[in-house]
């Protein structure tokens, strides 16, 4: 069984992961090697940074979601993250068609859980977001703008596999959601 955690960034993704892990689940995230984060932030090279995350996701999933199938792995990030926030880096450009096309036939997950939240909110919970922004402000005038197109982005992506959580509610219910979802699939009893 395979679970990937998705939505924008101040969602509660993270601390979604903590909840389950703490519930004995067996949690992982991406970028899942840390040489990814340091090419990542070091690279001003749209396509290499691109690359980089799809390197990191191809090692993740040979390293650790596919031999962890048959007893479940929860992803923290996974491949519609790249596509989302590739939409919006690149207005919907040439690069993002790249990405899109590097990550087409990879593993579905059995369940994606997609924590939705407005980008005020998210703003709101993680100030921090400002700086991810910051790159973008040519192509779109304010940070909740940018954060809009990648929510807008993701709702596109969803499918039938997609469970949407409202990630306005508090902790404990988002947790309850989750593991509703997850016990349907058969993961947890």
């Amino acid at each position: 069984m395979f679970i990937a955690l998705e939505g924008i960034d101040g969602c509660g993704k993270t601390t979604l992961a903590g909840a389950l892990a703490k519930k004995g689940f067996h949690v992982t995230r991406e970028p899942y090697l840390s040489l990814t984060k340091k090419v990542v932030a070091g690279t001003k090279n749209n396509e290499a940074r691109e690359l980089a995350f799809y390197v990191d996701r191809l090692y993740h999933l040979e390293k650790v979601i596919i031999p962890n199938l048959k007893t479940g792995v929860i992803t923290d990030r996974y491949k519609y993250s790249q596509i989302a926030y590739a939409y919006a880096r690149y207005s919907g450009g040439e690069m993002y068609e790249k990405v899109e096309s590097l990550n087409h036939n990879l593993l579905e997950p059995d369940l994606v859980l997609f924590l939705d939240i407005e980008p005020e909110e998210a703003l709101r919970r993680k100030p921090s977001m400002v700086v991810d922004a910051k790159p973008y402000r040519k192509t779109y005038p304010n940070p909740r703008a940018f954060f809009s197109v990648i929510r807008k982005k993701y709702l596109d992506l969803e499918g039938d596999n997609w469970k949407r959580i409202d990630a306005e509610k508090n902790r404990e219910k988002i947790l309850e959601e989750a593991l509703k979802s997850i016990y349907i699939l058969g993961l947890t009893d």
